[in-house]
């Protein structure tokens, strides 16, 4: 909502750069974080600043029609899918890529140090990239910087690289490893670009995006109650059994479906009840006249 409310104000191009600044500095606190709190701090703060997803829900809005919406808010969520696939891999990949390095220079010992610094330091790189392509983007075309009114509508996803990170099953965790937890966060992304590919339009034209919503919601319920079970089977034993990595990926694979579901009806819902606010205010304003 602040956000969105800034943007009607100064405009989309410096709350994007705002929300890309935030990334970045999120980005490389993570990466030299040494606590839990100062993740969750870091995670909170940076967060507050970033409204940029919800600006480019709305230009993604101005530039389609009611012929064309579902396949403009599916590329949205390709583009989204591609990074939350590609994002763990890279990740997972780069976390602890020093630790047997002989560490002769001061970087080497600095990434011994902080492990996870090089793959945040790759994240903050693509969003800096991400930054400038946006200016020079807004640049060329002044008119996706004129504002409108913009929804905010914010999520965030950690429950499983919690759930399944190095922690040992005695606090909850599954004693995974960094490439590990990378690998089944891509699955997810896999399986959010299939549904985007290939389900979602024919599930429009079937049930509608209220079907597809109630959908979602039903899904995501069912994971809820899933992922807890992982403890249990966890309870007597260290090593991550065949079918906890069964359960894993269900409930994993399962939240990716919903959740791509989930925001293209969502987005779709919204836009609708904009579109019927907007005949209606001049339905009224005709008829006051």
């Amino acid at each position: 909502l602040l956000w969105g409310y800034m943007a009607d104000r100064i405009g989309r191009l410096p709350v994007l750069m705002i929300g890309h600044m935030a990334l970045t500095v999120r980005a490389l606190l993570l990466g030299i974080s040494t606590s839990f709190s100062w993740m969750v701090t870091t995670v909170v703060l940076t967060g507050i600043c970033n409204g940029g997803f919800s600006i480019f829900r709305t230009m993604m809005s101005d530039v389609s029609d009611a012929t064309n919406q579902v396949k403009a808010f599916r590329l949205l969520s390709i583009v989204y899918s591609l990074g939350t696939t590609l994002g763990p891999l890279l990740g997972g990949i780069l976390a602890h890529a020093m630790d047997n390095a002989t560490p002769k220079l001061g970087i080497i010992r600095l990434l011994q140090q902080y492990p996870y610094l090089l793959p945040y330091a790759a994240s903050a790189l693509s969003t800096v990239s991400s930054a400038l392509l946006a200016f020079y983007t807004f640049r060329a075309n002044p008119s996706l910087g004129v504002s409108s009114h913009v929804a905010s509508n914010a999520g965030i996803n950690e429950t499983t690289p919690l759930l399944a990170s190095q922690a040992k099953s005695s606090r909850g965790g599954l004693g995974m490893r960094a490439g590990e937890v990378g690998f089944v966060m891509s699955v997810g992304g896999i399986v959010r670009l299939a549904t985007q590919m290939f389900a979602v339009v024919w599930l429009q034209h079937r049930i509608g995006a209220v079907g597809i919503y109630r959908m979602a919601l039903f899904l995501l319920s069912f994971v809820l109650l899933l992922l807890p079970q992982l403890n249990h089977l966890m309870a007597d034993t260290h090593t991550i059994t065949g079918l906890a990595w069964a359960i894993l990926l269900i409930a994993r694979s399962m939240y990716a479906f919903a959740s791509s579901l989930g925001d293209v009806s969502t987005m779709l819902i919204v836009r609708c009840c904009i579109c019927l606010c907007e005949y209606l205010l001049l339905t009224l304003g005709a008829s006051c006249a």
